[in-house]
Order: structure tokens, then sequence, then C-alpha cells
């Protein structure tokens, strides 16, 4: 897309992408750090970092927009830690069906996960376990 960043699109694809899967029906999905974190959440980070070549001409130039985009995972409950670690297996198994959909891949046709970090916690009530997945996504 000329003129634009093809971010904006990934996004708003990613967003639809994850509305699609099946085991996040019941889990609240954001765009951007939530308000109020629900007991299972799913959401992308309103912030990336990314580049792009000048503006290509022709269908066979390589990719011309690279960038990363992260999509947080995070459950609190009352349970064990290894149920706990379990719901978000779910969660996170989840976005990586939505992130290999034909509704993301439209826009966004090649990716890889490039890093994650998950951290763990406590609010003197639930387990919380929260993991953030970065992809490094290329589009031509």
């Amino acid at each position: 897309m000329k003129g634009n960043l093809t971010l904006w699109e990934a996004q708003d694809a990613l967003i639809a992408a994850l509305a699609e899967v099946e085991d996040l029906a019941e889990v609240t999905v954001d765009f951007g750090f939530p308000a109020n974190l629900e007991p299972d959440h799913v959401w992308i980070d309103d912030g990336a970092t990314g580049s792009r070549t000048t503006e290509l001409s022709g269908d066979t130039e390589p990719s011309d927009e690279t960038f990363r985009l992260t999509v947080l995972a995070f459950t609190s409950h009352a349970l064990e830690a290894i149920e706990v670690r379990d719901l978000l297996k779910v969660l996170t198994a989840g976005v990586f069906t939505a992130m290999a959909s034909a509704t993301f891949a439209a826009v966004v046709p090649a990716w890889t996960l490039a890093d994650y970090t998950l951290d763990a916690g406590t609010d003197g009530t639930n387990r919380q376990l929260a993991v953030a997945l970065t992809f490094e996504c290329q589009c031509w």
C-alpha cells in the first residue's frame, strides 16, 4: 500500500483473525493495553517497530515493509500453577491460529516468531501468567 503503512492493515486483520478463533470466543480481545484486565485477555500492543524501503514499482520486488508486532496473552485465576499455565497455552495457541489464518495472510504473507517473554506473578489471590509474543512480519 503506497503512501501508508501496511502495519495498520495488519493490526486490523489480526483483530479480525483473533475474533474468528473458536478457542478465544469467550476471551476478551483488545487493541492496545487494556484499561481493565480480564481473567483471560489477549491484546495487540499498539506500539510497533518497523522499516519500509522507498516506494517500489512492479510486482516482483522484495518485501517493502517489515515490522514487529507484539501480541500479549494474560490469564489470572485462583488455580494451581500448572492449571494457569495450561490456560495460557490455550490462549497462546489461539494467537498462533489467528496468525496462521487466511484472514491475516491476506495482509501479511510471511511472519515468524521473533521472540517471546513469559512473566508470572500474583495479585495476592490469583496466580497470573502472561506471555508477550513478538512476531516479525514481512509484507510486499
